[in-house]
Order: structure tokens, then sequence, then C-alpha cells
């Protein structure tokens, strides 16, 4: 068990402070975004394409997540950054409408799950 210290004094043991547990929280925290124009990802996204887009992807950093589905009609195409790759291509689609992709990276290049 974590114990929280909201008085913000210095951590100790199993305590940690508000700040600390605050810090934590937004270092996870997700954001979903819809989309209805070309973009460019940044860690945690997921993001929801609606039109025939591209998403490009940050340059890879360890333990990076983002996700994309294809909410629309159109091919949602994503592009790693360049000199980077996607399960080893530098391009990846979602054809089909509800179509959706994970992707982690390793620090080097991204990878679906």
């Amino acid at each position: 068990m974590i114990n929280i210290a909201w008085d913000d004094t210095q951590s100790t043991g199993d305590n940690i402070t508000a700040t600390e547990w605050n810090t934590m929280v937004s270092e996870t925290k997700r954001v979903v975004t819809t989309k209805t124009a070309a973009y460019t990802a940044v860690n945690r996204d997921i993001i929801l394409m609606n039109g025939a887009y591209t998403v490009t992807l940050p340059s890879p950093s360890a333990d990076d997540l983002v996700d994309v589905k294809n909410i629309g009609t159109g091919t949602v195409q994503i592009d790693a950054a360049a000199g980077d790759t996607i399960d080893g291509d530098a391009t990846i689609y979602l054809y089909s409408q509800y179509e959706s992709v994970s992707l982690v990276s390793d620090g080097t290049n991204w990878f679906m799950i």
C-alpha cells in the first residue's frame, strides 16, 4: 500500500507526497482526440481518425505508446518518422472503418501489438 502525504512533506518509505502522486498520474494519463486532418502524434495519444488522412508517429522513445482507430470510411495511413519503422515498414494502413492498431516503441522503432 502507498500512503500519500497530502501536506507535501518529503516522501519516506512507502509514503509519497501529493506532488509526487500528481507527477505519476500525469505521466500515465492518456488523451483521446478525434482528428479530421493529417496529424502528428505524441506519446500516449489515442487518436480517432475520421477521414482518409495520415498520422505521423513521433521519433521513437522507449516505452512510448500510440493508439490509432479509423472511425471514418477512408483509409488511414500511419507513417513512422524518417528512418524509423513500424514492424519493419515505413508505413502501415488502416483500410476499414473501426480498424485500429496499438503501437509501442522500444526506443528505436515502433511495433504493432
